[in-house]
């Protein structure tokens, strides 16, 4: 069904059509026809039985047809047709001229006839039998037909003839034999057989063969069952045998054909004779005669020694000697009969060496006898030794018997002890053999034990392990199972086994610490183990076993807190607790249950009780009286606290801790129970033991009626020392500085001041240190130095405010210069706190300094947006004006004006203000505004570079179409045409080294930009014409300054794909540069590296080249930092070429809406939005720099 054999199909089809339209008597054209359709059968439709019958009807027109006759041959191979390619090999033999050739085919028609037609293959196979040439394989062909039909006579009479002309004597073997098999065996003619047989060994010279045929003549005899000839025919091959070998063979077969008939039995030991004369060692022959020999009698020249030696054990008369019989080889034979001889006289090392010799010869039953007659006799009747090797034998013969066993093991013990390792190994067998067999309990588990022990010997550590635990599960109580397996678990780090051991041991151990100890070992193995349930119900029965168990306690308080079980570990320790004797564990134990009791039960009755259990034990422990007042606080029961507490001043040998009772006392006292007195006794007991306690200090100061005067004023002063809190030192200072105040002490009043202060420099102090001076201006000028003086020394954070403060005095006292260093000072305190740069400003404007007032206030345009306002604007003007700098004053009095802070003078005065032109000025070009106008020393960066190359070929790289701008060429305004932009926009070409820019007004675009289509235009909206000339110049400026440096699409394209066009540009040269984000930029560099490709031309290529090296260094640049280096400079170039901050913040308003909205009305805001903007304040900090006024001058732009 392909579409080939289709096509085919409709060919032959068409073939066929035009076949049925020729003539009968045309054979050419039928022919031509026939073969054709042949042709598309076998090699297009792969039909080969349709391209046969083609190729059939060909050689019926043209019999002699040689590509018929081939095409024939083949198609039939193909399609199995074994008729036709018979016909087709006729048909070749036909035409062959070579009768070779001929006959070959005929013979290899026949062949293939054999199988489809055997009569026609006969009847041409007989025709061929006599060719010289193939008349071999023809009756090979004749043999096997007739076999095939079962025609066996006519099969035999061929492979006769076939016999009788061989030359060779290998095929007339092999045709002898097969013609013997056949008479014998399908016609049932033995004679016949062996005629031919014996017909083929006379014409055969050669031994081997004739040999062949010897023994097929012997078998031919024997089958046909006559005796006599048989005899005689092997009796003749004997003799006639040049082979010493073949001739006993014979020999050894004419005595076994006698020695079957009765009373031949001489004429067989003939025959044996015959072959011991041949063969004198043959020890078949020997055999042979011993058999005869067993018979009846034979001449004593044949007799062997082991015949005569079993004669002699069933007749009277001297026996030999046993070993006469194990002379040589000896077999099995010879070794029972010598073991019979041994044991009739009595003889044990015989008996022994006949045994032992039976052992390799043997197997099964007999071996295990001989083994164990060997054992016995090493047992019990030869002297004494340690040999083992009779029950090692029968070890290894499988016994199982508990005797042989045992007795291996025990006569193995000194050999397994010396290191023996064959000795090991065969004591471990036989023991796992007697485990094996063990009927009793308790020898399973003693066979099972020294098992577990010979493998520790044997180094088998986890097999020792295995029959240990094994004996433990039998019997748990087993001590020896237990030790031993603890021991094995220990080396093998194996927990589970080591637990078990453990656990084991335990419950037969009989000291209760040490049954705890092993209790405790095995709940550490089962956490170990992530068991802890399991850990914990040990370590339970450990303590119960063992209540003064510290360690026991401590591990079982850790593991149940890790478990959160605190419940059942306070049941646990209570248990403990009670059952306790030694107060050295009481104690502590009745502390964690008191700590468990308290925190994680909320029980505060169980923690009392167990306290008090502790204290009733241990009545001075002082952390259990502590603990214990805790708890009676909690209880709010009083009477017990205070006597707790009186305790612990009773029985302490601390100062430190009576002080806190003495303290806790004070503070039940005077605020529970009320009585103050009391308290202040308790409080100055305290301070006898420690003048300076903190707690006392504080709690005897608190008092409702407590020191007074000098007292209060000396207390103070210590606590002041020992708070180590800033604010409560601080607190404690102010007051002793009141205090001191009132005691008339000046010098201490105002020395606790500074020190106070020192802590902290904060605002509210400095109001309450200015409240307490009063108007003391010198005073509190100098404690407030003092205090700044020595917060430094403390390290205390510096406060810019304390600074001001001290300048304000200092200026106001008439002193600028200190005013202005505290003011310096402040600044660089917090640069951000911006009236600390007023009021230096203000200072160095009031000393004439108005440069250096600039210089205060230029940097707050810098760095991030600061919430200035027109003061700032007005302070900056008016230092820049007395300062000498009209051009920068004029800058800031155009951002006053925004803010409609002008009054009718100025603001005529800024109406009137024209554009001051360019067409004199010195031309700046791309290297110039990016050395002198980008910030931040963007310029330098090898980006530019590359971007340069692009001025002329940016419309192959990108393509921005001036429609897609709203614009067309009808729009372009031509260098001659009377319009007034057009030479403004000539004099921007010249100032920034452009050339070949075309100029387009179009009242369909509201903004100025850059088309790339053929060459550069700048296309501008038709309401600029109207516009001011500096409106119009810094509005034109900012696209040209994209187009000089390289980057025209800038404003119309998003910044990611211009930074992406500028890579695939640099990677000409520098296959690594990139820009960042790589994940918005890599996906669009390839399609512009193509572009790339085509535009960059020969010259344009050496340019890269050139830069090639600084483009392998460059970093890799953001596309945030490149958009915001344009746009800074392209508002930086607008007020460049136009002079005109206004116009230039309008141009920039072009592309932000909030900028517009915030200029639409002058006014505070629109000042505001202005220095919070981030580009439009740079270029404010711009305007007034050094650098843009030198740029001015050379530009021609100040007015």
């Amino acid at each position: 069904d392909s579409p080939a054999a289709k096509a085919a199909a409709e060919r032959v089809a068409l073939y066929e059509q035009a076949l049925r339209a020729v003539p009968a008597g045309d054979v050419a054209r039928r022919v031509y026809y026939l073969e054709r359709i042949a042709w598309l059968q076998a090699d297009v439709a792969d039909d080969a039985a349709a391209a046969a019958r083609a190729y059939e009807e060909v050689l019926r027109l043209d019999p002699k047809r040689t590509s018929a006759i081939m095409g024939l041959g083949a198609a039939a191979a193909r399609a199995g047709d074994a008729q036709k390619l018979a016909q087709a090999l006729l048909a070749e033999a036909q035409v062959v001229e070579d009768p070779e050739g001929r006959e070959e085919l005929r013979l290899r028609a026949a062949e293939v006839w054999a199988e489809a037609e055997p009569e026609r293959a006969l009847i041409l196979a007989e025709e061929l039998k006599d060719d010289w040439r193939v008349g071999t394989r023809a009756w090979e062909l004749i043999t096997t037909i007739h076999a095939r039909a079962e025609r066996w006579e006519l099969c035999a009479r061929a492979l006769a003839t076939r016999r009788k002309a061989a030359t060779d004597d290998r095929a007339r073997v092999a045709l002898a034999l097969a013609e013997s098999t056949i008479l014998a065996a399908r016609l049932g003619a033995a004679g016949r057989a062996i005629e031919a047989l014996a017909e083929a060994a006379q014409a055969t010279a050669d031994p081997a063969h004739g040999q062949v045929l010897q023994q097929a003549l012997v078998a031919a005899l024997e089958a046909s069952g006559d005796k006599p000839a048989l005899l005689a025919a092997v009796v003749k091959f004997a003799e006639s045998a040049s082979v010493r070998s073949v001739r006993v063979e014979y020999f050894l077969r004419a005595a076994e054909l006698t020695s079957r008939e009765e009373g031949r039995d001489a004429e067989a030991v003939k025959w044996l004779q015959r072959a011991q004369d041949a063969l004198p060692d043959e020890a078949i022959v020997a055999e042979r005669l011993d058999r005869l020999g067993a018979r009846g009698p034979i001449p004593d020249t044949f007799s062997t020694p082991l015949t005569k030696a079993v004669r002699s054990l069933h007749t009277a008369g001297k026996a030999p000697r046993p070993d006469s019989v194990l002379a040589g080889a000896p077999g099995f034979a010879e070794l029972r009969v010598a073991e019979q001889l041994a044991r009739a006289a009595g003889s044990a090392p015989q008996l022994a060496n006949a045994l032992a010799l039976q052992v390799p010869l043997t197997s099964g039953v007999m071996a295990r006898r001989a083994v164990s007659g060997l054992a016995n006799l090493f047992a019990w009747v030869l002297p004494e030794s340690e040999d083992t090797e009779p029950w090692e034998q029968l070890l290894a013969l499988g016994s199982r018997d508990a005797v042989v066993l045992d007795t291996l093991i025990h006569r193995s013990r000194a050999a397994v002890r010396a290191g023996d390792a064959g000795a090991l190994q065969n004591t471990v067998e036989a023991t796992r053999r007697r485990l094996e067999t063990a009927s009793d309990e308790t020898e399973r588990i003693m066979l099972l034990v020294e098992l577990g022990r010979l493998a520790q010997r044997r180094g088998e550590l986890a097999e020792a392990g295995t029959r240990f635990a094994e004996a433990l599960t039998k019997d748990p109580t087993s001590v020896a199972a237990s030790v031993l397996l603890l021991g094995v678990a220990n080396e093998t780090a194996d927990r589970p086994r080591a637990i078990a051991a453990a656990t084991g041991l335990a419950e037969v151990v009989v000291d209760a610490r040490a049954r705890a100890a092993l209790l405790s070992d095995a709940a550490d193995l089962c956490v170990q183990e992530r068991d802890p349930a399991r850990g914990v119900a040990l370590l339970e029965r450990a303590i119960d076993a063992a209540p003064d168990s510290l360690m026991v306690a401590a591990r079982l308080a850790d593991l149940q807190t890790t478990r959160g079980a605190f419940k059942e570990l306070g049941r646990a320790l209570e248990r403990a607790l009670r059952n306790a004797k030694d107060p050295a564990s009481i104690v502590p134990i009745a502390a964690e249950l008191s700590g468990i009791a308290r925190t994680r039960l909320g029980d505060t009755q169980l923690a009392i009780e167990a306290l008090e259990r502790g204290r009733s034990v241990a009545k001075d422990h002082v952390p259990t009286l502590f603990s214990l007042a805790e708890l009676y606080i909690g209880e709010r029961a009083w009477d017990k606290t205070l006597e707790a507490l009186a305790d612990v001043v009773r029985h302490s040998k601390e100062t430190s801790e009576q002080v806190i009772a003495h303290v806790g006392r004070a503070s039940i006292l005077g605020r529970a129970l009320e009585q103050p007195e009391a308290a202040e006794k308790e409080l100055r007991a305290a301070l006898e033991k420690e003048s300076h306690d903190l707690r006392a200090l504080r709690g005897i100061l608190k008092l409702p009626k407590g020191p007074s005067g000098e007292e209060r004023a000396t207390l103070l002063a210590r606590l002041a020392t020992q708070e180590s809190g800033r604010p409560e030192r601080q607190a404690a200072l102010v007051e002793l500085a009141s205090v001191r105040k009132g005691l008339g002490d000046e010098a201490g009043s105002e020395g606790a001041l500074v020190e106070a202060a020192a802590l902290s420099l904060s605002a509210d102090l400095l109001e309450r240190l200015s409240t307490a001076i009063g108007a003391d201006a010198p005073k509190k000028a100098r404690v407030l130095a003092k205090a700044m003086a020595r917060a430094r020394e403390l390290g205390t954070p510096a406060n810019a405010a304390w600074a001001v403060a001290l300048a304000d005095l200092d200026l106001a006292t008439g002193r600028p210069d200190q005013g202005i260093e505290w003011l310096e000072e402040a600044r660089r305190m917090d640069p951000a706190r911006i009236e600390t740069h007023f009021a230096l400003a203000r200072a160095k404007a009031g000393r004439g300094d108005h440069e250096a007032a600039v210089a205060v206030l230029s940097p707050l345009l810098e760095g991030p947006p600061r919430p200035l306002d027109l003061a700032f604007v007005r302070l900056l003007e008016e230092n820049l004006a007395k300062g000498g700098r009209p051009h920068q004053a004029w800058v800031a009095r155009e951002l006053r004006g925004l803010g409609g802070d002008l009054d009718e003078t100025e603001a005529a005065a800024m109406r009137v203000r024209r554009f001051p032109g360019i067409s004199a000025g010195e031309p700046i070009a791309a290297r110039g505004v990016r050395s002198f106008v980008m910030p931040g020393g963007m310029g330098r960066h090898a980006l530019w570079d590359a971007a340069a190359v692009t001025l002329g070929i940016g419309g192959k790289l990108h393509k921005l179409g001036l429609s897609e701008l709203g614009a067309s060429s009808r729009d372009r305004v031509k260098p001659k045409a009377l319009h007034p932009l057009r030479p403004l926009f000539d004099q921007l070409l010249r100032i920034l080294g452009l050339t070949e820019v075309e100029l387009a007004v179009s009242d369909r675009v509201s903004g100025a930009a850059i088309a790339l289509e053929g060459e550069p235009w700048l296309v501008v909206p038709t309401a600029l014409a109207e516009w001011p000339e500096g409106h119009a110049v810094a509005t034109m400026a900012r696209p040209l300054v994209r187009l000089a440096l390289g980057v025209p699409w800038l404003g119309v394209v998003d910044p990611h794909e211009v930074l992406a066009l500028l890579v695939a540009l640099a990677r000409q040269v520098s296959p690594n540069f990139t820009a960042t984000p790589r994940e918005r930029i890599e996906p669009m560099v390839p399609e512009y590296d193509a572009a790339a490709r085509r535009a960059v031309d020969r010259k344009r290529r050496r340019s890269l080249e050139e830069i090639g090296a600084a483009l392998d260094r460059a970093p890799a640049i953001d596309v945030a930092v490149f958009t915001d280096a344009m746009l800074r400079t392209e508002a930086r170039s607008a007020f460049l070429l136009s002079g005109d901050l206004r116009a230039s913040l309008d141009a920039v308003a072009q592309t932000d809406p909030f900028l517009v909205e915030a200029l639409r009305i002058p006014g505070p805001h629109a000042v505001a939005a202005v220095l919070g903007h981030g580009i439009a304040r740079d270029l404010v900090a711009f305007a007034i720099s050094h650098e843009a006024t030198r740029l001015r001058r050379n530009l021609g732009t100040c007015a």
